[in-house]
């Protein structure tokens, strides 16, 4: 039941991102690093846990932008990103996955004020923020069509709406593994 987090910190001067990256080699955990705890971890972060940098995919992006890769338990960890965003005067864009609860989503704030808070279905979330990730993985999705609706609803009822090309393109791999699911019963 883990959330993928994909969380972009953008910053508007050196000394600020340096911060940040100061008081990461200073602490173990990332949501403490920055924010002091205050109630419960799920009120305070969004999340019942902290991350241990140990498990955090970390890239400096560019001079003004570090990215965090890491996973949550449950939820995506938007009151921390909101907390930052008010705290340290930064912009943020988290882009959050959670195959098991079937959800994924958007949220960005630039500065204190909220710029996009998107939520949709697991799939969904791949086609729209991760294209090559969704393509890789969508042959597991059409091998539970078990045939009952037709493949544009078998779709919809998956939350997925795609764009003319990719549908059809998809349509085609379904077929392919209809076919191929076919053979393997003979």
């Amino acid at each position: 039941m883990a959330c993928e987090n994909n969380l972009f910190i953008h910053f508007d001067n050196f000394d600020k991102k340096q911060y940040f990256l100061n008081r990461f080699q200073e602490h173990d955990k990332l949501f403490e690093s920055l924010i002091p705890l205050h109630g419960t971890k799920l009120e305070c972060y969004g999340t019942d846990s902290d991350v241990y940098f140990d498990f955090i995919t970390f890239d400096i992006c560019d001079e003004s932008v570090i990215n965090l890769v890491f996973f949550t338990n449950e939820y995506p960890c938007i009151p921390f990103c909101k907390k930052i965003c008010g705290l340290y005067n930064v912009s943020i864009e988290l882009v959050y996955l959670n195959q098991d609860n079937n959800f994924s989503g958007k949220f960005c704030m630039h500065l204190q004020q909220i710029t996009k808070n998107e939520v949709s279905s697991y799939w969904q979330g791949l086609y729209n923020y991760y294209l090559d990730i969704f393509w890789e993985n969508i042959p597991s999705l059409l091998e539970t069509y078990n045939g009952e609706s037709t493949f544009t609803d078998f779709l919809h009822n998956n939350n997925l709406f795609l764009s003319e090309d990719h549908f059809i393109e998809i349509s085609h791999k379904f077929d392919e593994i209809l076919l191929f699911n076919q053979f393997k019963r003979l």
